[in-house]
């Protein structure tokens, strides 16, 4: 689902993406509020779009802005070998900017969020629970144990379980007063609300460590990162260059390429304006295609090892004609 301006043509959309089965909303002007507004609704609209609380059956959504790349299968296996739940109320992101003064102060990308309560004994992987004092409206958080706030870089992309969504929109006056409170023109950041309507509630980002750091590996790897792995905030790089550096990428550690779960296409390149159609989409598209290639040639090594009559096991460890155990919805703000 896309989100787009008041003035898109909806019945073409329509029409063009069906066959992809898109969909298309529209996030009209608010007077008094910038057009960010729009990225900070769309994990609403999604979740309207998809049926709300009675009529859809979706497990994830997938939000990102309009330059996001999501590698699916890369996302349903970082899901799924961490076995988290659709039903719990998860926020995911590793790629996020802890900040002690609004619009001052953060520092980023930061993968763990410090506020999270530890797992129970026994669990590697849980939502994040946060200690009463963090749960304050704006910036205050004198009564929280870490002095932050912690927001997703939304070029990254941020993935809603169904669980949160649910818990989001439980309460008509939770989220949309909340926008419109926090996505103003002298904070114009719509990221933030993703991030602080589920902190009302007393939720962060579900920590991603692989299952023997979150158990105090005395070996941790804590600057791994799976959300735009292999891009910085407004990267100067050319969308060529940057193109070029994940396919060396996955020719010299395909492993590493495939743990990568999204990628931020066009992201800040320096002060010179540059051409969307012949600039962009080109890199844009070939990215897409290399990340079909490699999971193609991954595929094609598991049934050459598995050997005739044996089947093959995918990426959530069932057998290659199994369905998938999740249903992920991508929404684009």
């Amino acid at each position: 689902m896309r989100v787009v301006e008041p003035n898109a043509d909806l019945a073409t959309l329509h029409m063009l993406g069906a066959p992809y089965d898109e969909t298309y909303s529209v996030a009209p002007p608010l007077p008094g509020h910038p057009p960010t507004m729009s990225h900070a609704l769309t994990p609403l609209l999604a979740f309207e779009a998809l049926g709300g609380a009675k009529h859809s059956n979706f497990s994830w959504i997938l939000v990102g802005d309009d330059d996001t790349v999501w590698s699916l299968p890369a996302v349903l296996r970082l899901l799924n070998e961490r076995g988290l739940r659709a039903e719990d109320p998860h926020l995911i992101s590793d790629y996020q900017y802890h900040c002690v003064q609004e619009q001052h102060g953060c520092s980023g990308p930061v993968a763990v969020d410090p506020r999270c309560a530890p797992c129970p004994p026994g669990v590697a992987y849980c939502p994040c629970r946060l200690p009463p004092g963090c749960t304050q409206r704006g910036w205050n958080y004198s009564a929280c144990p870490n002095k932050l706030r912690v927001a997703p870089y939304g070029g990254a992309g941020v993935i809603f379980s169904r669980g949160m969504l649910l818990l989001l929109t439980r309460d008509p006056h939770h989220y949309l007063p909340l926008a419109m409170d926090t996505v103003v023109p002298e904070a114009p950041a719509g990221d933030v609300v993703l991030a602080d309507a589920p902190r009302l509630l007393g939720y962060g980002f579900t920590r991603l460590q692989p299952a023997a750091e979150a158990a105090g590996s005395p070996a941790p790897r804590p600057g791994r990162r799976f959300f735009a792995s292999h891009c910085q905030f407004n990267d100067l790089r050319s969308p060529q260059t940057h193109f070029q550096d994940l396919k060396a990428l996955a020719a010299s550690d395909p492993a590493a390429f495939r743990t990568m779960v999204s990628v931020h296409v066009r992201q800040r390149y320096g002060d010179q304006y540059y051409n969307l159609m012949r600039d962009y989409l080109p890199p844009y598209r070939r990215l897409v295609e290399l990340l079909l290639r490699v999971e193609e040639r991954e595929e094609a090594k598991r049934k050459a090892a598995a050997g005739p009559g044996q089947g093959t096991r995918d990426d959530h460890g069932r057998g290659g004609t199994a369905p998938p155990t999740s249903k992920a919805s991508v929404a684009r703000g």
